[in-house]
């Protein structure tokens, strides 16, 4: 029964209420992604937060929970290797409406000869309250990246690479309390309870030289994490003590653009991986 259920609900959307002031942050992160804040082009965005007095369903790609693996393997001096991996594709039709675009003002100074497309992602983590202030450091501005993207490039292009151990080395010795021990990555990894991935994608059209971007398809804000790390949690708790040494950890969130073989189209789907590793 419970399978079934299981099945049922797989690759639906996953819906989450939201209030005013949120419905205000997601459209302002839609903005500021294409560089468009107060232009014109931000009316149709935030007119789908407001259009209602009552608060909107906005929906989310949710991940399930056979998108995660978690392998063993021995290693020769006599330790081994754990590996909890997420690997899931997400088809680019299911995140943008390919058939509404907007126009705005394209301002990169800086844009490598032969570009004619963006891809800005946004990684937006939310945490358990432990006491360690962990939000604002790691939804930072190296939560969100960009990549440009031309014809010539290869079928697999790299647009987030997140590295988490780096990240919690950083916070250890920047931001972290002094009046609280150094935070073990094997305890943060637990304190994560899910994360949201955004994405902008704009392009040039050759036809009238202007700069678009998609709009968003059915009010859907992107791809939510959750069980990943449910299961993570669950998996450290029950086999990473307390007394436990681990060593050798890796933790990193990757995010690839794709483009099919002999496909007209720049980005065809979006490959979201999360790892995280260690060595006991």
């Amino acid at each position: 029964m419970k399978k079934n259920k299981e099945k049922k609900n797989k690759d639906q959307n996953q819906k989450t209420t939201r209030t005013k002031k949120e419905k205000l942050n997601i459209a302002m992160t839609v903005a500021m992604f294409t560089g468009v804040i107060g232009s014109l082009a931000t009316m149709p965005i935030v007119s789908t937060f407001f259009s209602s007095k009552q608060p909107k369903k906005n929906a989310s790609i949710s991940d399930h929970l056979d998108d995660t693996k978690i392998s063993e393997i021995k290693k020769k001096d006599n330790k081994k290797k754990t590996l909890i991996k997420l690997s899931k594709e997400i088809e680019a039709t299911k995140l943008f409406d390919i058939n509404k675009k907007i126009a705005y003002n394209h301002n990169h100074a800086k844009f490598k000869d032969g570009s004619n497309s963006i891809v800005k992602s946004k990684a937006e983590f939310t945490f358990y309250n432990t006491g360690y202030k962990l939000k604002g450091f790691f939804n930072d501005k190296d939560s969100i990246q960009s990549k440009e993207i031309s014809a010539k490039d290869s079928s697999k292009i790299e647009i987030l690479n997140f590295d988490l151990v780096d990240k919690l080395s950083k916070f250890n010795k920047e931001a972290k309390s002094k009046t609280l021990p150094n935070l073990e990555f094997k305890d943060f990894i637990k304190e994560i309870s899910n994360l949201k991935l955004s994405f902008t994608y704009s392009f040039k059209n050759e036809a009238d030289k202007k700069w678009y971007f998609y709009d968003t398809n059915n009010k859907l804000f992107g791809i939510e994490i959750n069980n990943y790390f449910k299961q993570l949690k669950e998996y450290v708790e029950k086999n990473i003590t307390a007394d436990k040494k681990i060593s050798r950890e890796e933790s990193k969130i990757i995010i690839k653009a794709i483009k099919n073989k002999n496909s007209n189209n720049l980005i065809d789907k979006f490959v979201i991986e999360i790892a995280f590793s260690y060595e006991a």
